[in-house]
């Protein structure tokens, strides 16, 4: 993995028209780029979640937004490992050996009330494993780790290609110096939008044709 100031240095390097732009611009466009990659590549995180006699409802994790609970193992330290199975709450009866979610779905972002409901019987000191598929680390400081692949960066290049053509556009609507010019760059913006979108498709057929997940997995060891 590489760091947010080494990811900065890396674009200014590939993309020359990018040297003029402060390092604020850039990373807030990396962070967006970072958020928008991960609609199409999810991140996969390991949460360990303590749990306590009495108690059958816990939220989710909320540090990093969720687009799928993908499995919980419960108890976590059983070997070999046992799962919850994930049922809706209309088919939820306590005792069996299931989960629901309340306040998210497979194609929802959970809010920050989002939970999870054991059905059998928890106790204090028992831990369960929650895997979920959601949004990569956002960088903020220089020293982030940057969770998207390697073999993926030249996505987030691109997006910023994209966004700084799209910026240069905007500011010569600001302060415009000839119509020809903003056709220019309206023009440049476009194909930059285009170059991404067409890129983000042939990332998920390569990663298809080659019988991958579509799901990166870095493990994130974290109690709530």
């Amino acid at each position: 993995m590489i760091t947010l100031t080494q990811l900065r240095i890396q674009i200014r390097h590939t993309i020359t028209s990018i040297t003029e732009w402060p390092n604020d611009a850039l990373t807030t466009w990396i962070q967006d780029a970072i958020r928008d990659y991960s609609s199409h590549f999810p991140f996969i995180w390991k949460n360990e979640l303590s749990l306590t006699t009495g108690t059958q409802t816990y939220n989710l994790p909320n540090d990093n937004p969720i687009t799928a609970v993908l499995s919980i193992q419960y108890p976590a330290s059983q070997s070999p490992p046992a799962y919850l199975i994930k049922v809706t709450n209309q088919q939820f009866q306590p005792g069996r050996t299931v989960f629901t979610l309340i306040g998210i779905n497979d194609q929802t972002t959970p809010t920050a009330t989002a939970q999870i409901k054991f059905g059998p019987a928890v106790h204090t000191g028992e831990t369960a494993l929650i895997t979920y598929a959601g949004q990569h680390q956002i960088p903020n400081q220089d020293t982030d780790l940057i969770t998207v692949p390697e073999y993926h960066l030249n996505l987030i290049t691109t997006y910023i290609t994209w966004k700084a053509a799209e910026r240069q556009q905007f500011d010569e609507l600001e302060n415009p110096f000839g119509a020809s010019l903003l056709e220019q760059l309206k023009e440049t913006a476009a194909t930059k939008q285009n170059q991404y979108h067409t890129a983000i498709k042939e990332a998920k057929t390569a990663v298809s044709s080659q019988s991958q997940s579509a799901i990166v997995s870095w493990e994130q060891e974290q109690i709530y």
